[in-house]
């Protein structure tokens, strides 16, 4: 299940009963117009368009994991980084299931200041598409670990 930035799992909500493999990346008609991605803000950028609340979280309801596919969980990332380092981590947060009862994770994109050439700290960040897709400089997950004896640990 998920809402905003936040999902819960558990080894439940893992149980493969669907496939992502019929779903298609779609946009989103609750976002309005001009703040809606599209399909062809993506095409021949370099970017994937990466899961916020991945599909593999959510096998156990075709309406979640066809959710998943809204662009409006989707950012910009790194092909690299998306099939790299992002994957590990959720792969890893999906075997944590394991040992907590639920998981509770908020995940979403940053924009990191830097400083330029006058010491003024700025935010630049990349946009891509006719509609100016954000393209973030850093994303986040932060984790409340849920165990059967009702205590939580947090991870960030």
């Amino acid at each position: 299940m998920f809402q905003d930035n936040k999902i819960i799992i558990s080894s439940n909500t893992l149980k493969a009963r669907v496939t992502r493999a019929n779903n298609q990346f779609k946009e989103d008609s609750r976002i309005p117009e001009i703040f809606r991605a599209t399909l062809k803000d993506y095409k021949g950028t370099g970017y994937d368009r990466g899961h916020l609340a991945p599909a593999a979280n959510h096998l156990g309801s075709e309406e979640a994991v066809s959710d998943t596919f809204f662009l409006s969980n989707i950012c910009p990332q790194d092909p690299a980084f998306n099939r790299g380092y992002w994957l590990k981590l959720e792969k890893h947060i999906r075997n944590l299931t394991q040992e907590y009862q639920t998981i509770e994770i908020y995940t979403g994109p940053l924009f990191m200041p830097q400083e330029d050439k006058e010491g003024n700290r700025i935010v630049l960040y990349r946009v891509i598409g006719k509609n100016d897709v954000a393209v973030p400089t850093h994303f986040y997950k932060v984790l409340f670990l849920h165990s059967t004896n009702g205590e939580i640990s947090e991870l960030a």
